[in-house]
């Protein structure tokens, strides 16, 4: 069986797979899992269709395409059990996680356990203190967080507890 190839836009992160058919242009401040998230892919099926960014996304080009679906891939959606009005909770895989209290920022893992609201003058180590969680725990459950921590917003969720580990 011949697999048809579609025509990749440029510029494109090298070494994308050849039958990818959809097409996102990456963006300053993007990250494979605020991308992976976007399209409602897993952040393994998103390295694996742009295996040049690495196995730790550290090598995602700004300015540039990469693939978030191939041919015969069927976007997840995760689908959500209500309590009376208002959804309380999303399933996933058949696991039932909270939803956060307040908004959240795009990168934080749906797979959450436990969220916390920000409060003025949180810093990422009053947070991880509180939660007894690591700093790297908690850059990888929000992937929005910087480096620096210092974009972490009063009145956002963010989560502190989640089954998402590392995977080396």
């Amino acid at each position: 069986m011949l697999i048809p190839t579609l025509p990749r836009p440029s510029p494109a992160q090298p070494s994308m797979v050849s039958n990818c058919d959809a097409f996102y242009f990456a963006k300053l401040g993007d990250t494979c899992d605020s991308i992976a998230f976007k399209y409602s892919i897993t952040s393994s099926q998103f390295i694996t269709w742009n295996p040049s960014v690495g196995f730790a996304c550290t090598a995602l080009w700004a300015d540039n395409y990469v693939c978030v679906s191939i041919i015969g891939h069927t976007a997840r959606t995760p689908t959500t059990t209500t309590a009376g009005p208002a959804a309380t909770a999303t399933v996933i895989d058949g696991t039932s996680y909270p939803l956060p209290a307040a908004p959240t920022s795009l990168g934080s893992t749906p797979k959450c356990r436990s969220w916390y609201t920000v409060k003025s003058g949180d810093t990422c180590n009053t947070i991880v203190d509180k939660f007894v969680i690591s700093r790297s725990q908690l850059v990888l459950w929000n992937t929005f967080i910087n480096t620096s921590c210092n974009n972490i917003w009063a009145d956002y969720a963010v989560c502190v507890s989640s089954p998402v580990e590392f995977s080396y």
